[in-house]
């Protein structure tokens, strides 16, 4: 399982931000989505953060699911 943080929100100009834990970005959606009632065209951004003992990563996902 690994935390992804979600950025969404009607206007882009006052997003809000959540950390979810989830097996994938698209779960992570789906919870979003059905916890804080929000369409998937709200959702901004969804990035994973990954850390080991010698660096930390970050993939970015945009709202259509690629990279």
């Amino acid at each position: 399982m690994n935390e992804y943080k979600v950025v969404f929100g009607e206007w882009v100009l006052e997003p809000k931000i959540v950390y979810i834990n989830a097996h994938s970005d698209h779960e992570a959606t789906s919870i979003v989505m059905d916890h804080y009632n929000v369409p998937k065209g709200w959702i901004i951004s969804i990035s994973l953060s990954c850390e080991n003992t010698t660096n930390t990563c970050k993939v970015m996902y945009n709202v259509n699911g690629g990279t």
